[in-house]
This record gives structure tokens, sequence and C-alpha cells, in this order.
């Protein structure tokens, strides 16, 4: 089962990744780049911090709801691993000072759902992640069905972050950006997938 937690985490990292390239704001080279040697290099590493960052938000739900799908599936009590992941994302929040209940719910019915996704995949048979989502959800019906769901309680999570930060233009314009460029790229990969 490691294996396939390893080839799930990496899948969903690949993803993020992909998402955070696609996100970041290109600005067009000014005069600066020409005038201040090494400005390229600046801009390089400023677009690394985003992708990191922008990878490490996406990737820690995740991570809480995976290890709570293999502690189930290794015989742990569902709700008792269930409180412990409650317990984890509220941690979370309150490290970002985020936390709103809200929020919080919000997320913690998306962990749900992940957590089920999880434990399928986690179960199911297959050596690379597209194995795993075929085999699982035997047609693109089965999975598209999924990522709707998923969208869905997203999009309640987004809803949440911008009563929590302030329902300002800038913020509803970022959200709404990553919202589409997400669709984009989930689509993509049920195009490769099936």
């Amino acid at each position: 089962m490691k294996n396939k937690y390893d080839i799930i985490l990496s899948a969903e990292e690949a993803f993020a990744r992909e998402a955070a390239l696609s996100l970041i704001v290109r600005r067009p080279v000014t005069a600066w780049h020409y005038m201040i040697p090494g400005m390229f290099i600046f801009d390089h590493l400023r677009r690394n911090g985003e992708i990191r960052r922008y990878t490490e938000s996406f990737l820690s739900l995740r991570k809480i709801a995976m290890a709570a799908a293999q502690a189930i599936l290794e015989g742990e009590d569902r709700q008792e691993r269930l409180s412990q992941c409650e317990e984890e994302v509220l941690i979370w929040l309150e490290s970002l000072k985020l936390y709103s209940p809200n929020l919080h719910a919000a997320l913690m019915k998306e962990a749900h759902i992940l957590i089920d996704h999880y434990k399928r995949l986690l179960a199911g048979e297959g050596d690379i992640y597209t194995d795993l989502i075929r085999n699982v959800y035997k047609n693109r019906t089965g999975y598209t069905s999924f990522l709707r769901e998923l969208t869905g309680i997203e999009e309640e999570v987004d809803e949440a972050l911008k009563e929590k930060l302030g329902n300002t233009e800038a913020l509803r314009k970022r959200l709404s950006t990553e919202r589409l460029q997400l669709e984009k790229l989930r689509e993509k990969d049920v195009d490769i997938i099936f």
C-alpha cells in the first residue's frame, strides 16, 4: 500500500505544480531586467517560491486525507480517524491564520470526499496512477462524476475563504482564475486517462 500512496501523492504533486505553473503571472520584461545584471535570477527564485507555496497549500489537505484513508484501510476506526483529521485541519488553518467555522466545515466536507477517493485508489489495482483511476472508476462518467462533486465542494471552500478574507475583487478574480485552470487541467487528465 505504501507504493500506491507514493504513486498517488506524486500524481497530486505533479498536478499541483502544473496548476501553479499555469497560474503564475508572467510579467513582461522591463528595462530593469537589462540594467541590473542577474535580475532574471530574482524572477526565477520568486516564481519557484510561488510554485512551492501553491503546491504545499494544495497538497496539505490531500496529505491529511491520504493518511486518514490509509489508516482506515489498515483497520483504524473511521470515526476516530475523522476526528483526528478534523483536528489536523484545524491546526493547519490556525497556522495559516485562516480559521473560521465555515471554512473548517467546508474543508472537512472536502476531506471526506478525498478520503473516500483515496481509500478506493489505495485498495485499487494498478502500478501507475492512470491505471488506478481507470480500474477504480471504470469509465469516464464515473471519474467525471467524482470530479464534479469535488469541484462543487471546492467552490464551497472558496466561498468560505471569501467570507473569511473579505469578498474583494482581487480575491474573487484569483479564485475564479484558479478554478478555471483546475477545471482545464482536470479535463485534460480525463482525456488522457480515458
